[in-house]
This record gives structure tokens, C-alpha cells and sequence, in this order.
């Protein structure tokens, strides 16, 4: 598999009404950051969002991994799992932007909005195969979405709503023959939050010199055990990344050996962690806690105030992302339609 196809935004109104119209509001501002308002400020306190729900509340459900319990449908925290998806809908898209204008793909990438849907296609790499649905409209844009992906021959991943609301989308997949996919959970700490950690490490984390690059993204690749078949062609794109004033990149070192890399996707006062990745070899040996540790006090030295991330349900990324202090917020449910399928 290709090392793309295995990866790793908010001003707000001081009132969000329904989830649409926090999306809305969203999508339109021009920056991604700014204020928590009150009810985000109920809901997160100084704690990163670890309040308990309040006594004899019987529709807050724990999720899995994560240190406090959360209500899929409380507004403070649908907010912001959309930010989170949002954040990574817009740093894939524009990954995908550099590799079409400065590779000249423009006949192999598609960058489409399908009403409030975000859909991405690479006909090179499968992974950014991607429909982002804030809202559950995009089930009664199957159709479109399925014409969008016609002649790909990776087929597509539809990233939905946060879990908790109606459900249109997943039946109408059914319906269609599309397949589920993974689940995916989104993270967030308000930036004072964040744990101070400097774990004890063997590794030094430093961003790599320009000497280095070629180095960062063939570690990258292996730690993301791309084909090697596959490394040409994905260095070729990749190395554009490096004049993104958005993208920050640092490098994990084991004496002078590469171990592993991680990214932040900044926008505005509002951090991603995207692209955190570890050498087989130096796995389970505290690489990845020492990365994200090293990102988030980046972070906060660039005076972002939050961060955001996303992860696999239970793995041990999301686990160390809650050590650092994050928590989790939401989790999405997506569905997949193989080439074959209605194309």
C-alpha cells in the first residue's frame, strides 16, 4: 500500500445554533481559529474537556480509550469533532492542490464540493479517495458522489457525520451497496490545557535540515510501509510539502539513525497533528509519545490556541494523544464503494 493510502478552521459565532448551521459558520469564516465561547468553556473547562457528566445523565456513552465520557450529541463537543474533520479535509486538500499544480496532475487529481461534502480523488493514490460530510446531505447526493469516482480504480471512502446523528447517511449506503468502513475518532485539547510532557526518550526529536529532507521522507515512507515500488513517484509529489508555510515537519533521531517523523498542519491559532509515524524497529519504544509531545509544544511556541488531531478507535496513537492531554470528542463511522460497485 501506498504511504498516502495508510495515513495522519475555526472562528465561531459566540452562539452556534443546530450542527448545520455551526458547519456553515465554519466553512465561511476565514480563519480557523479564535474564541471558545460559553458553552464550550462549560463543557471544557480548564481540564481539556475531562469534566464528568453531571449526576443521573443516562445518555453520555464512554468511549473507548479516552479518559472521561462524552455525549455524542452534546453541541460543545459536535463542534468541535466537525472542526477536526474540517481541519483534515482542508490539509488533504491541500496536499492534493501542491501535487496537482507543482507535479502538473491536473488531469489525475479532482478537488470537488458536492453540496456540503468535500470530495478529493487521486487516481495515483488511493488514500485521498475521500468524501468529507460534515452533515448527513450526503446521502442524498450518492449518486453524484458515485458518478465523481466513476473510471477511478480505488473506489472512494465516505468520512460522515459524527456518530450520534440521524443515520441517513449509513442507510442510504447500504441501499446502494457501498460497504463500512473504518471508524475514526477526533481530538481536541484547548491549548492551556495540554499535559507538559517531556517523556523520558532515547530519541531526539528536531526538525530536519535541509540536507535532511530526502532523509525525513524516505523515513516517512518506510514508517508508513509504503511499496517500494511506489517511492519514486510519492518523493516526487511529497517533496513539495517542504515550501508549505502551513506544514511543519520534525524528524525523531536514535543516535544517528532516523526513527520517525511527525507533521503539524497549522491554520490560523489552530494546530493539526497529521502524520505521525514510527519506524517498525523503533516501535513501542516511546517514539510516538516523544513526537506528539514535541508537536504540541511546537504548537504552543507558535501561540496556537488548540489542537486538534484524529486516530483509530483504541489504537496506540489515540492513547498517546490522550496522555498528552487530548480528548476525544466524536467518532465517525465512514463507508466504502469499491471500484466495482455502482461505477
Amino acid at each position: 500500500m501506498n504511504a498516502e493510502e495508510r495515513c495522519g478552521a475555526r472562528t465561531l459565532a459566540s452562539r452556534v445554533g443546530t450542527r448545520a448551521d455551526a458547519w456553515s459558520t465554519l466553512k465561511s469564516s476565514p480563519g480557523v481559529h479564535t474564541r471558545v465561547n460559553a458553552a464550550r468553556k462549560n463543557a471544557c473547562a480548564t481540564s481539556g474537556c475531562s469534566k464528568r457528566p453531571p449526576a443521573g445523565e443516562s445518555r453520555y456513552s464512554t468511549v473507548i480509550g479516552a479518559q472521561k465520557e462524552i455525549a455524542p450529541d452534546d453541541p460543545p463537543h459536535s463542534t468541535l469533532a466537525k472542526t477536526a474533520l474540517h481541519l483534515i479535509a482542508r490539509y488533504d486538500s491541500l496536499r492534493l492542490q501542491t501535487y496537482r499544480d507543482r507535479e502538473h496532475h491536473g488531469d489525475r487529481i479532482r478537488l470537488a464540493p458536492i453540496g456540503s461534502a468535500t470530495a478529493l480523488r487521486f487516481d495515483d493514490v488511493g488514500y485521498f479517495n475521500k468524501v468529507y460530510s460534515p452533515d448527513e446531505s450526503a446521502a442524498r447526493r450518492l449518486p453524484e458522489i458515485e458518478m465523481f469516482y466513476q473510471g477511478c480504480s480505488f473506489g472512494c471512502e465516505l468520512i460522515g457525520p459524527i456518530e450520534g446523528s440521524g443515520g441517513e447517511i449509513g442507510r442510504a449506503c447500504r441501499d446502494r451497496g457501498w460497504a463500512p468502513g473504518r471508524r475514526y475518532a477526533w481530538l481536541h485539547a484547548p491549548m492551556p490545557a495540554t499535559t507538559e510532557l517531556h517523556p523520558p526518550t532515547v530519541f531526539r526529536i528536531r526538525p530536519p535540515e535541509m540536507e535532511q529532507r530526502a532523509s525525513f521522507l524516505l523515513t516517512y515512507l518506510r514508517a508508513f510501509e509504503a511499496q517500494p515500488d511506489r517511492f519514486d513517484a510519492a518523493l516526487r509529489n511529497m517533496r513539495h510539502l517542504f515550501h508549505l508555510r502551513e506544514l511543519e515537519f520534525l524528524m525523531a533521531w536514535h543516535g544517528n539513525q532516523p526513527a520517525g517523523i511527525g507533521m503539524l498542519y497549522r491554520a490560523g491559532k489552530t494546530a493539526l497533528l497529521c502524520a505521525g509515524a514510527t519506524l517498525p524497529e523503533y516501535r513501542r519504544r516511546g517514539c510516538h509519545t516523544a513526537l506528539v509531545a514535541a508537536r504540541i509544544r511546537l504548537a504552543r511556541e507558535q501561540g496556537c490556541e488548540e489542537i486538534f488531531a484524529s486516530a483509530i478507535p483504541d489504537g496506540q496513537s489515540q492513547t498517546n494523544m490522550h496522555r498528552a492531554g487530548l480528548r476525544t470528542v466524536g467518532a465517525t463511522a465512514a463507508w466504502r464503494l469499491d471500484p466495482d460497485t455502482r461505477l
